[in-house]
């Protein structure tokens, strides 16, 4: 089962679980930010309340790497 995930890109805080399925949930309870939301590592974006996958690039590859570690 993959796993989803939200970073705020302002202040670092992380989230994790269903919930940042639903756009209500997609802003960092800290600072207020749009979260960077991603599910077994690729970037996903919102769309019509559903989270879709980004095509992969050398950018996504590069961000999987940073969120694994």
């Amino acid at each position: 089962m993959s796993v989803i995930r939200g970073i705020c890109p302002e202040c670092g805080a992380r989230f994790c679980g269903w919930a940042l399925t639903n756009p209500a949930f997609q802003k960092c309870d800290r600072c207020g930010c749009e979260l960077e939301i991603f599910r077994d590592g690729v970037r996903v974006i919102t769309s019509n309340n559903q989270v879709t996958t980004y095509e992969k690039s050398e950018a996504d590859k590069k961000t999987k790497e940073e969120i694994s570690t």
